[in-house]
């Protein structure tokens, strides 16, 4: 990251601001400034029809949702999913269950009743910026109880002053996780109690326990249950090298359901004034749920990035705290590109974040809500899931050959024991796209070796969308 330590300073920013209607004219007589896609990507490319947003999403909820089938859970707030007293979705099922408030703010509850609350924005303005549409809820439609609430950096659009002060005057949160130096920011601006804080660095993680729901026996009703922090948890020394397993991140308790959010690297800069550029970090979350003698969830929440084009971030969070089974990934304010490459990532690197980091399925966050850069705001939706439909377009032809050439030459890997059965579905899932409705035992085995299909939504401010089953 420390190429994009804030090198866009004021005369690019100018540069931006009062070039930008010369640009938007050379782009509509034909002079592209944008990252252009190749030749063959754009034959490839799927109609997406109109280009206004509410036609887009509102009744394509199978086409928005990506490669999701329609009996994947994709509801609206109206559609009353089920939720505790105050609104929000809370599920006690096997699967993380994310919703998506607007901008980078999500609310998302995990099997051993953990919730977190992800860059919380609920204001009309970001700094200067005026938010498109509402919010989809307010702190009143938040759950009673908060668990964490994860701060990815101080930019306006993820850390707002009037939403921090509404959750505080809630008493709803009880920890909030920040990284290095946004522990006095909140202090000192909002008045946080230190003990209510944790402070990360790169790398670093924090393990939070709570025990089991039971019912109160004098009343016969469940009893609120508080999180409590357990102690910080370094997998990795600063050098890179490793102090711990992963397993013991996310190994789990006996007798209590337990949380490891680790703070990991993301590329961007921080500043909330021309006078503070860089004095704090910035991040992305790593999640992982273990509820008492069961499997471990894990969510990953990108905050804001771009895609490194020379070194391997994202490849880096998936070896070490992956594979995840759901992720939040920016797609929006990557234009100019000149101006946004190595701070945002556009829908294609999205596209690449997701398969770095080994996540089974996403969704599209940091579009639609704040006008911050110069594309439409119907353009990032429409070019992620164009970019989805060319990558497994690109998968399924890869399995194609494979099988074809391996059935014609009779190749057998002599791999043994037999595939798991959730390898089995992302293998039906490659050999449907490809056309394929049966294969022998050995080519099965060596349709393991391909990536799986790409599984990216885009979900309405206000929807909801689940992790896949264990």
């Amino acid at each position: 990251s420390e190429s994009t330590n804030g090198e866009n300073g004021l005369t690019k920013l100018l540069r931006w601001k009062i070039g930008g209607p010369w640009g938007r004219f050379l782009e509509d007589i034909g002079v592209s400034r944008g990252r252009d896609a190749s030749e063959e990507d754009k034959e490839d490319r799927i109609d997406m029809g109109s280009p206004n947003m509410g036609a887009l999403l509102a009744g394509k909820t199978n086409k928005i949702h990506g490669f999701l089938d329609s009996s994947q859970k994709c509801v609206s707030h109206e559609a009353s999913p089920p939720s505790d007293a105050s609104g929000v979705a809370v599920g006690e099922e096997e699967t993380i269950n994310l919703t998506w408030i607007g901008h980078s703010s999500t609310i998302v509850s995990f099997p051993g009743d953990f919730t977190i609350l992800t860059d919380p924005h609920f204001s009309n303005y970001a700094g200067y910026v005026r938010r498109n549409t509402p919010s989809a809820f307010g702190v009143a439609d938040l759950p009673d109880v908060v668990d964490c609430v994860l701060i990815s950096h101080d930019h306006m659009d993820h850390l707002d002053y009037w939403s921090i002060l509404a959750l505080i005057e809630s008493s709803k949160v009880k920890i909030w996780i920040v990284p290095l130096g946004i522990k006095s920011w909140l202090m000192d601006k909002a008045g946080v109690s230190p003990e209510d804080i944790v402070e990360l660095e790169w790398w670093e993680g924090v393990r939070i326990s709570k025990s089991p729901k039971c019912k109160d026996s004098n009343e016969n009703k469940q009893r609120t249950l508080l999180p409590q922090v357990e102690g910080l948890v370094r997998a990795y020394e600063m050098n890179g090298k490793r102090k711990c397993d992963r397993e013991q991140i996310s190994k789990g308790m006996p007798d209590r359901n337990e949380l490891v959010i680790t703070c990991a690297p993301a590329q961007h800069w921080c500043s909330r004034t021309p006078f503070d550029r860089n004095r704090r970090l910035w991040c992305s979350f790593a999640v992982h749920s273990t509820p008492a003698l069961s499997k471990t969830h894990s969510f990953y929440f990108a905050g804001d990035t771009g895609l490194p084009p020379d070194f391997p971030l994202h490849h880096q969070i998936g070896d070490r705290l992956g594979p995840f089974d759901l992720s939040a990934i920016p797609i929006g304010a990557y234009e100019p590109d000149w101006f946004m490459r190595e701070t945002h990532c556009n829908p294609a690197e999205a596209v690449k974040i997701h398969q770095a980091v080994k996540s089974r399925r996403s969704v599209a966050i940091h579009f639609d809500t704040f006008d911050l850069a110069d594309e439409p705001r119907e353009e990032p939706p429409k070019l992620l899931l164009n970019e989805v439909g060319v990558v497994n377009k690109k998968i399924g032809k890869m399995a194609t050959e494979m099988v074809a050439i391996a059935s014609e030459i009779g190749i057998a890997t002599g791999r043994k024991g037999h595939l798991a059965k959730e390898e089995s579905v992302k293998d039906t899932a490659v050999l449907s796209q490809a056309g394929l409705t049966k294969v022998g035992k050995a080519n099965e085995q060596l349709l393991e070796m391909l990536p799986p299909l790409v599984d990216f939504a885009v979900i309405r401010q206000g929807q909801s969308i689940e992790s896949l089953p264990k």
